[in-house]
């Protein structure tokens, strides 16, 4: 049903040709909008192209504004109200949309396919990018790649691998920019640098053809240490040991050379062989309030 400009501006005085109507039915493939007027003497149902310069999918209940050209046409030239997000489309089908609720605003970008791709929420200072497709890459093939937020950066995926052609690093650093921990990784070396770290694990296994250590000082609170090896130096200036009780078990021969030995015991000495040879080579004492032979 079209209607006259006349009969518009007979509601009008001013001659403006704009009527308030209510949207019943929208057409998306041809954009067309079925709305409603109430106002007598043109009320009626009509159909009308959009006019604006956005795209919007409008819903029954929506409130615009139309006008109608001399030939009877009416166009919808404005919004008054929509439960729908205002949309801005490209030729391809993609589009951007602007929508709000009790929880703040939002502006989305989507494919053609109807793909959410960006989601911006200016309120919160939110942005998302989100990627549906098989694959992402970021390629600089001919530059540097830089990633940089004020405030925290977190990845999460079912796997992560971290690749260096050259060196790999990961650092803390302090405000000034110098590093206060390091990690550092080049061909065939690594450096792990920091004041304080604590490695907590159920079971840890370290495999090396050499391993060298330099401490200050090492300390270690251990239930139970076992040590396998084929040969065990120590060399210390001074060594002491406290502990209630000891077991050794030599099968063929335990030697000791000492420039002095002095042994003290509390309570007896016994000692137990096939055969004993005491020898010196100058004075030999023996001193007890009682010594019994044989």
């Amino acid at each position: 049903m079209k209607g006259s400009l006349a009969q518009i501006q007979n509601l009008h005085p001013r001659g403006s040709g704009v009527m308030r109507a209510t949207v019943i039915g929208f057409d998306p493939i041809s954009a067309s909008v079925t709305f409603k007027i109430d106002t007598s003497p043109i009320a009626g149902v009509f159909e009308a192209a959009l006019a604006l310069p956005y795209q919007i999918r409008f819903s029954p209940g929506d409130q615009v504004l139309v006008a109608a050209e001399d030939g009877g046409d009416f166009f919808v030239i404005g919004v008054l109200h929509t439960s729908s997000a205002p949309m801005l489309s490209s030729l391809d089908g993609s589009c951007i949309t602007v929508s709000s609720s009790d929880s703040g605003s939002k502006c989305q970008i989507y494919s053609k396919s109807g793909e959410l791709l960006v989601e911006y929420e200016p309120e919160n200072r939110k942005t998302k990018v989100m990627c549906n497709m098989a694959d992402v890459e970021l390629v600089a093939n001919d530059g540097n790649m830089s990633l940089k937020s004020s405030g925290s950066v977190t990845i999460e995926a079912d796997s992560l691998a971290l690749k260096g052609r050259k060196e790999l690093s990961l650092k803390v650093q302090d405000h000034p920019g110098s590093a206060q921990s390091s990690l550092f990784f080049s061909r065939g070396q690594g450096d792990l640098s920091c004041a304080d770290m604590k490695v907590n694990t159920k079971r840890t296994r370290l495999f090396s053809d050499e391993l060298t250590m330099f401490a200050g000082k090492l300390i270690g609170n251990l239930n139970h240490c076992l040590l396998a090896a084929k040969k065990l130096e120590t060399r210390a200036q001074t060594i002491i040991s406290k502990m209630k009780n000891i077991y050794q078990s030599v099968e063929n021969l335990s030697q000791l050379r000492a420039g002095r030995l002095k042994t003290l015991v509390q309570s007896t000495v016994h000692l137990k062989s096939k055969s004993t040879v005491l020898k010196s080579e100058e004075d030999f004492k023996v001193r007890a309030e009682r010594i019994n032979l044989g």
